[in-house]
């Protein structure tokens, strides 16, 4: 025996004469569980008599109980037959009684067919409930054998509605402070009550909806809120239409919170009139505020399924006024499914908040930043999309401030945004940053910004913990006001100055005292303010860029708005630049240049990236001393494209370590042979021109191999390359010489130092078989090579030596060293067989 998911009520829409038969639908125990309704107009009459008014076929089910079908009398029919415009309707509904009747027995053993038949009416019973509750609602008291909970209980509880959907102000409810205390069957439509509707709502701002953006909401939302509040609730419905609230009404503030703001998506618009306070003038208001600093007496406070509209256009230009939402001092925010246009300043901005987490989002034309907090230690930014946006697309910083009530961030996360002609992501003082799978296009100086501040408290703490994983940023710029375009980046990271202070002896954290040897350690100096020159500050470890794609994907433009994003808006103000093919070749892929020089990285890695069209693909600051870089890694990069270098070190002002390893790069200079360097036929004009695939400058100490190398015109650019460890490079050409000759092809310069290892390619683009190996220069041989390019200087080791020679002086033949650069095999002139005395 088992009773499936049921419905308890069969409804039917009969029509002219009809007297069935009508099938339950659902199952029953007993005959007298069958009750059979005839309503007109949304009432319910008496049940019907069974036998007297319709007859009940049962038909037993195999899983126990039966099936029913009705068929009723003539004489019940409404006079007139069935009539859709009365609203008739027939409805059958299973009534169990709540009691049991058959006893288990007082016998030992299990009872299958009594146990199952008393689960059955369990279940039956469940259902049944949970439809009258539903109906409950809709229903007044005495209905169908049940009534609501007495008025003295209801008193306070209940808000009428009219059948308009309007709060029925005469009697009773917020329109007049008086709790409403019953209501009657006309506030329900039978149209209503067919789709099931709950027409009883405590409340919501649809009373004050403007579609002009005239009426000020502003005091129905306090008035809303106090309800709700009194009522112990926390969700504040604002129902659908378009609520004014201008910048001139103060705006609302939210007190301790405890509110979360709840509108029907698109439907529910909050039209904001920035009005012309500048934005940090007292007299500039938000529309949700509060900044008391007592976060031990608050809750949190959300904002979700609501649209913000406010005045920006062409016509209406400049960032003026306060955010929509400022909220300091709270222990969680919430922006979700939200969306945002035409703002003067920003949505949101937050401050010193425990937790910060905006999810779905849409903005689009504000005219400062998009997403912003600050000093929140944990924060969650996913899945927003953000365009056309005057300054950061997202901005989530940290600073001292954030040692207090709440401690110093404990996790940022930015995911799984799409965001388009605007500022950067940034994070100002990064530390425990999660920064991944974001798609931007468009975006002016940087994409990605994780850096130092420069001065003040945004960003003024050390950093450190940082992950930039699997971005793609496409058509980064640089052009607002004249900008150049090599100080852009795609992506740009940086750490605050490294210094020693009075609390560490004066030493940098994680250097040795000279006069002991003893290291001073890093973590006692991880809360320092880095804009107080008494602070130590120690090199920032465990940045970690590893995946991301970046270039360009974008022809050149008359106008940037032909891309289908709008003109470029900076802070409110618009323009419409022509974006030329220089513009798109910004400085660099990946900068670690931001904000200055003289920082320090421990462990940084910079792996797996991929980038074309850029002026420099990596490019790391200068060394200042030798705690600049520590264990740090460059390595399965693929870097195309590129006008300056694949990689750059900056170079010191003297020779200094950076213990970097450069491993196992790609780096193609000049693929579509466009650049001024170029020659025709592949070659290469001037050897110091560029491109390089490294440049290291003055530095030394680098470990530098396994990296591939095409289409550059030097391979390594170093003042000390003798200092470097330089080993098993692949260097794919057509070379005539070693050293930089104007013949050489694919690459200008065939360096001396390390290890080369050659791929000898056609490089010239003229030629029919372009780029085809020509040949790979043989590593080991049994005997000297007889065809194939060989480089001067190549060694052929011989893989199968063998004992020569007469006593005495016996020898063996370890290989063949190359005297030429070319494709002729003479011995003693082209090759020098190298032997080895075995001493017998």
């Amino acid at each position: 025996m088992t009773v499936t998911l049921e419905n308890p009520d069969t409804i039917f829409v009969p029509t002219g004469a009809a007297v069935g038969a009508f099938s339950t639908g659902w199952s029953y125990e007993e005959a007298g569980d069958v009750l059979v309704i005839i309503e007109v107009a949304g009432v319910e009459g008496p049940p019907l008599a069974v036998d007297g008014d319709f007859v009940l076929v049962s038909m037993a089910r195999e899983a126990g109980g039966f099936t029913g079908e009705v068929t009723l009398k003539a004489a019940v029919v409404p006079s007139g037959g069935w009539q859709a415009a009365a609203d008739h309707r027939l409805i059958l509904r299973r009534v169990t009684a709540a009691s049991q009747t058959r006893p288990f027995g007082q016998v030992e053993g299990f009872r299958p067919a009594v146990s199952e038949a008393a689960w059955d009416r369990q279940a039956r019973l469940a259902q049944e409930m949970r439809s009258r509750q539903g109906r409950s609602l809709v229903a007044p008291a005495g209905e169908a054998g049940w009534s609501l909970p007495p008025l003295a209980e209801r008193a306070g509880k209940l808000a009428m509605f009219d059948v308009d959907g309007r709060l029925a102000g005469a009697a009773g409810g917020i329109a007049d402070g008086v709790p409403v205390t019953d209501f009657g069957r006309d506030l329900v439509t039978a149209a209503d009550h067919r789709r099931g509707k709950l027409q009883l709502k405590i409340g919501s701002l649809e009373d004050v909806a403007d579609p002009e953006g005239v009426v000020d909401a502003t005091a129905g939302v306090a008035e809303l809120v106090a309800l709700y509040r009194s009522l112990g609730r926390r969700e504040i419905p604002l129902g659908s239409g378009r609520f004014r609230m201008p910048a001139s009404s103060g705006g609302f503030d939210v007190g301790v919170g405890g509110l979360y703001f709840v509108g029907e998506g698109a439907s529910t618009v909050i039209f904001r009139q920035e009005g012309e306070h500048p934005e940090n003038d007292p007299l500039a208001t938000s529309a949700f505020f509060n900044w008391d600093a007592n976060p031990e007496d608050k809750s949190g406070v959300g904002f979700l399924n609501l649209a913000f509209e406010g005045t920006l256009s062409e016509a209406n230009p400049g960032a003026i006024g306060a955010p929509v939402i400022f909220l300091d001092w709270f222990p969680e925010v919430i922006l979700e499914n939200v969306s945002a246009r035409n703002l003067k300043c920003m949505l949101a901005d937050v401050h010193f908040c425990g937790r910060y987490r905006a999810e779905n989002n849409v903005l689009i034309n504000i005219a400062r930043d998009g997403l912003r907090a600050r000093d929140t230690p944990n924060a969650i930014v996913r899945g927003n999309t953000l365009v056309q946006i005057g300054d950061d697309v997202i901005a989530m910083h940290t600073s001292t401030g954030s040692v207090g009530s709440y401690p110093v961030r404990e996790g940022l996360v930015i995911t799984d945004n799409i965001t388009a002609l605007g500022g950067s992501i940034k994070a100002l003082g990064a530390r425990k940053v999660l920064i991944a799978n974001n798609i931007g296009r468009l975006h002016y100086l940087a994409h990605i910004n994780v850096v130092p501040g420069v001065a003040g408290p945004e960003g003024s703490n050390p950093m450190g913990e940082v992950g930039v994983y699997d971005n793609q940023s496409w058509d980064t710029h640089n052009l607002l006001d004249g900008g150049t375009a090599a100080s852009a980046a795609h992506i740009v990271f940086g750490a605050p100055p490294v210094r020693g202070a009075a609390m560490s002896g004066g030493i940098i954290p994680t250097n040795p005292d000279p006069a002991t040897g003893v290291f001073v350690k890093p973590w006692p100096y991880s809360q320092m303010n880095t804009d107080d020159p008494a602070h130590p500050v120690a090199p920032t470890p465990d940045i970690d860029i590893n995946g991301n794609r970046f270039g360009r994907t974008l022809p050149a433009a008359a106008k940037i708005s032909d891309y289908g994003y709008g003109k470029l808006q900076f802070q409110g103000e618009y323009s419409d630049p022509a974006v030329t093919d220089a513009d798109l070749r910004i400085g660099a892929g990946i900068s670690g240049s931001g904000v200055g020089a003289g920082g320090g990285f421990v462990k940084l890695t910079i792996e797996g990236n991929g980038g074309s069209y850029v002026g420099n693909g990596i490019s790391l600051p200068k060394p200042v001393g030798i705690e600049t870089y520590r264990d740090c890694r460059v390595a399965d990069n693929a870097i195309t494209d590129f006008s300056g270098r694949g990689f750059l070190l900056s170079s010191p002002d003297t020779k200094l370590p950076a213990d970097i390893e450069v491993a196992g790069n790609v780096f193609d200079g000049d693929p579509l042979h466009v650049l001024a360097n170029r020659n025709t036929g592949g070659r290469w004009t001037n050897g110091a021109a560029g491109p390089n695939a490294i440049d290291v400058g003055n530095a030394v100490g680098l470990v530098v191999r396994h990296n591939t190398y095409r289409n550059v015109c030097r391979p390594l650019a170093a003042n000390y390359a003798d200092e470097i460890l330089v080993d098993a490079n692949v260097h794919e050409c057509d070379p005539v010489a070693r050293g930089f000759d104007a013949g050489n092809r694919g690459i200008g310069e065939l360096p001396y130092a390390g290890r080369p290892l050659y791929l000898i390619k056609d490089c010239d683009p003229t030629s029919a078989s372009y780029g085809q190996i020509k040949n790979v220069p043989l590593l080991e041989s049994n005997a000297q090579p007889a065809a194939g390019k060989y480089v001067a200087g190549h060694f052929v080791a011989n893989h199968s030596p063998a004992v020569l020679g007469s006593a005495g002086s016996r020898y063996t033949i370890t290989g063949w060293s190359r005297l030429t650069t070319g494709t002729a095999h003479v011995a003693g002139t082209d090759w020098a067989e190298r032997r080895a005395l075995t001493g017998t």
